[in-house]
């Protein structure tokens, strides 16, 4: 896969995901941060260092959160979660 399109009904916007942060938004659904930087190390162990994969997951949060695509959700006290858009 080269890329994925991702779209913002509630702004008519359509944005093309590279395959990392495609990842990131796959795996997201109520996951914290943290977890979703473990995920992303754990298929990419062999390839990329765990401090690598939470700079690259920041990095794709901060993108999909500033594109409308995904939201965060404080559902548990002082526990920041993301969800993708409904």
């Amino acid at each position: 896969m080269e890329f994925c399109l991702a779209y913002v009904p509630a702004r008519a916007e359509l944005y093309r995901l590279n395959p990392s942060a495609w990842f990131v938004l796959r795996m997201c659904d109520g996951l914290t941060e943290p977890e979703l930087a473990q995920a992303y190390h754990g298929a990419l162990e062999p390839v990329l260092s765990l401090e690598d994969c939470r700079r690259e997951v920041r990095g794709g949060l901060e993108s999909l959160l500033g594109m409308g695509i995904i939201e965060k959700v404080h559902a548990v006290p002082r526990t920041a979660k993301v969800t993708k858009r409904k």
